[in-house]
């Protein structure tokens, strides 16, 4: 259990620090979604590659349990090629903007090989 809990808490932690860092490099990058009259009602650009951050602070989290003498998360190196996955279809959704079918199918295979 206390090893779920450094889980949780160190990629808590560098999600809220990794996120406004990565929202800032999509901006200068200009990897931002702009709103139109459509489907976009957001008042100002927002960046869109914030999901770098959120996995980033997930591997780092597996890494500190993998080098530390916590054990007991083996879940939660078995589902990193379906977490790979979601992190590969969002990222290309926010590059390439995919259609929605797209994005399902890309979620449901995830869920698949998890």
């Amino acid at each position: 259990m206390h090893t779920l809990t450094i889980v949780v808490l160190v990629a808590g932690l560098l999600s809220l620090l990794l996120t406004p860092l990565c929202g800032a490099l999509s901006r200068a990058c200009g990897l931002v979604d702009r709103p139109d009259s459509k489907r976009k009602l957001h008042a100002a650009p927002t960046p869109r590659v914030g999901g770098i951050a959120i996995a980033f602070a997930y591997l780092a989290a597996l890494a500190i349990i993998r080098v530390s003498p916590l054990h007991g998360l083996s879940l939660a190196y078995e589902i990193v090629p379906a977490a790979a996955i979601v992190f590969f279809t969002g990222l290309l959704d926010d590059v390439m903007n995919l259609r929605p079918w797209q994005k399902l199918a890309g979620q449901l295979i995830a869920g698949c090989v998890a």
